[in-house]
This record gives structure tokens, sequence and C-alpha cells, in this order.
């Protein structure tokens, strides 16, 4: 773009623009030598930037350049004040802008005062002085006291909410962690107790019984998992899956997919879904004294998992925030559970595996038998074979010459692992 020759015919606002095209990079850092007095003195809106001539203002300006040269930004501009001073030789111009960053998504206020003297006949820049307005500072305050108490309370209340927030993460890795641990399906219960520990430990909210509930839809029941809040161990028991207005609504809305819901129930209703889901006869200690602090009315606070749902019994429904960690919570079991059930079943597979070679053992025994005699050794493989299998037995025997009406005649083998024939008379 052509230099403007500045003659002394040029209006101040337009060495102003000319000016304002140079910082934002519309025209050359160099066209300040034409606009700026070598005598320069002004402050940029930086804490360091104090500029003491003309040079450390191209300076400034050709790092600022630099910088918006790849942002992609917009900015608005509100004329607030221009005046003649001095007899018409100097000029005042106030100007507010505002950037918004595009990248970032942030918008940056600016506040510009600028100083033009007539110079040989010439307007020159001799002086502006940027700042950023202090949002710290309230309306009626000179100095950012309430705006400061604010903001730091406002730091505060984000710093507790992280450290809220790792130490949820924290508990739930531990829950991972155990899941992740298990050999056996039997251990389900201790995930079962260091879940219900961790919820008690974050203070997710005042209750008289947590419980981890599983259906069994198939034997109409569900297997409970309970403790009361001062407990420290998890007590298992089981429950009928439907038959009161109760089960009925918590699996109706378990069947919905809702992710958390909450049931209430006082009164006789309360009363008479205790006695059905635990009677009288069946009762623990642990489960009498829950069923007794159990308030009236009720809240069941249950979040759903795939098999069933973790609850949280209560004289209110939960507050949103305990909702959603118990809902957290609920999906961490859920991985559990599914782990729990791949391990049952390979249990399954690997003890009919065990049964299927220790019957080949038998097989291949009597097939290998010469006499009868040899049935002393077939009824010792047996009696073995069921001590592998984890079949706790005294002895172990096989009939041969069974007449009705006659003596039985035994080959028995026992712990003594001396097999032996036995005869029992008749009568």
């Amino acid at each position: 773009m052509k230099k403007k020759n500045l003659s002394g015919n040029l209006p101040p606002k337009e060495v102003y623009e000319w000016m304002i095209a140079v910082l934002f990079g519309q025209r050359p850092v160099e066209d300040l030598g034409e606009i700026i007095c070598d005598s320069f003195l002004g402050y940029g809106t930086a804490a360091h930037e104090f500029f003491r001539n003309r040079a450390e203002v191209a300076e400034m300006v050709h790092i600022q350049v630099d910088q918006l040269a790849n942002q992609a930004y917009d900015f608005t501009r509100k004329p607030i004040a221009e005046r003649l001073l001095a007899n018409g030789t100097v000029c005042l111009i106030v100007e507010e802008f505002e950037m918004y960053m595009h990248a970032m998504e942030h918008r940056l206020a600016l506040r510009l005062s600028t100083l033009l003297e007539l110079m040989d006949g010439k307007w020159r820049v001799t002086h502006f002085h940027g700042s950023t307005p202090d949002s710290d500072i309230a309306e009626e305050e000179a100095f950012p006291m309430e705006g400061l108490k604010r903001k730091n309370e406002e730091l505060e209340a984000k710093i507790n909410e992280r450290t809220r927030e790792l130490e949820i993460e924290a508990a739930l890795e531990r829950v991972r962690s155990r899941s992740m641990a298990m050999h056996n399906s039997e251990e389900l219960v201790e995930v079962a107790t260091v879940l219900y520990n961790e919820l008690v430990k974050l203070e997710v909210s005042a209750f008289s019984v947590a419980s981890i509930v599983v259906f069994d839809e198939r034997n109409n029941q569900q297997t409970v998992w309970g403790a009361r809040m001062e407990s420290e161990f998890l007590e298992k028991s089981l429950m009928p899956l439907l038959g009161d207005q109760v089960l009925q609504e918590i699996y109706d809305k378990w069947q919905s997919g809702e992710a958390f819901f909450s049931v209430r129930v006082g009164g006789l209703a309360l009363e008479n879904h205790k006695d059905f889901v635990f009677p009288t006869a069946e009762r623990t200690e642990l489960v009498d004294l829950a069923l007794k602090n159990m308030p009236d009315p009720t809240f069941f606070n249950c979040a759903v998992f795939s098999m069933g749902y973790l609850e949280l019994v209560a004289d209110r429904e939960l507050a949103e925030e305990s909702a959603s960690l118990l809902i957290r919570f609920a999906k961490v079991f859920d991985q559990s559970y599914t782990r729990f059930l791949d391990l049952q079943k390979a249990e399954a597979q690997a003890r009919e595996a065990m049964i299927e070679m220790a019957l080949e053992r038998v097989r291949a025994r009597s097939m290998a038998m010469q006499t009868s005699e040899e049935l002393r050794e077939v009824i010792r493989v047996i009696f073995e074979q069921l001590k592998l299998l984890n079949i706790q037995a005294e002895h172990a025997g096989i009939v041969v010459d069974y007449k009705p009406g006659q003596d039985w005649h035994f080959w028995v083998a026992d712990k003594q692992d001396i097999p032996a024939r036995i005869t029992v008379p008749y009568l």
C-alpha cells in the first residue's frame, strides 16, 4: 500500500487511524516513522510495557503483529471522545475496543487514550496509554477488595470441586482394581464390600441402609448385600424378586431404563413390605436392626446397572450430586458383575472338564480289570476322584452280586486308603 505524505493537511483523526492500522498489522510497522514522534512516551496494557521512544513502540508492535498473524480474531470499536486542546495544537482521542480470539474463545476489553500534537505543521502521536478494565473492582469500590474476595472464593470452590472429583475417581478406581483382581466368583462379596466402604468414605449421603441388589429372574428372587451406615461389612441375604407393590414398582422402574429413581413408601405399606421381604422367622440380627431403623416414610434411592441396582435407603430422595455419584458407582459395579459372570462361566466349564476327566479315569481303570478282585482298585480310583472334585465323603462303595433278599457284598474305599470287601447280612 502506498504511504500517505503527511504534509500538514492530514487531520489528527486520520493520523490516529493510521496508527491503529499499524498496531493491528494492517499497515507496515515502518509507517510509525511518519506518525509517531521520536520523543514518544506512553504505556501499553502489559505491566512491562513502558515506551520512552518510537523504537520501543515499534518493538512492541512487531511482537503484537507476530502474535496476531496466525490468529482468527474480530474486534469492535467504541469511540468515547475526540477533543482539540491547547488552542487546537493538541488532540485527545479516547476509544474502547473489544477483541474476540476465536481459537481460545476469549474476549479481551481494551481502553486506549491517545494524544497527538501539531509539530512542524504535521500531526504526530506523542503519547498513548492502553489499559484493560479490572473486573475484580466492584462499582462501589476504588480498589478490588470485594472483587478479589469473590475471585478467591470462586477459585477455592473450583479447587474443592476438583479435589472432590479426584477423590471420587480414586474411589472408583479402587473398586475397579478389586474387581480386576478377582480370581473366582466368590470374591464378588469383597468387591461389594470395597464399593460400600468407598461410598461411606465419600459421605455420599446420610442413609440407614446401603445395598447391592442383583436380580435372579429365573428363580424369582434377588440377592442382596446390605449394611447399615455404621457397619464395616456386608451381609448377604435373599429376597423375593416380586410379590408386593414396592418390589413391583422398583422392578418396573428398573426395566424402564432409568439410570436413577427413587421410590417412597410409608405407613402400613412400609410395614407390610418389611414383613414380606424379610419374614420375622428369617431375620438375622443385622437385618432386624436395619429394618427397625428404617425411617417412615422411607425412600429407596436406586442407581441401575444391567442385572440390578445400588440402593441407599434414606429419609429423603437423594440430591442430584449424590444421585449422580451413585450412578457412577453402579456403572463400575456393572463391570465388576460382568467379570463375576465370566468367572462363574469359566468355573462351570472347568468343573465340567474335571468331572469328565474323573469319569475317564474310572472308565480307564474299569476297562483295565483282568479279575473281579480288581474292583478293589476301581473303588479306590472312584474315592480319589470324588476327593479331587471336593465331594466330601467318608466312604465310597460298589455293591456286587446284588440279589433281593440275600446278603449284600461291597467293595468299600475310605480315608484310610485301604479298599476292603465287606458283606452285610440280609437279616
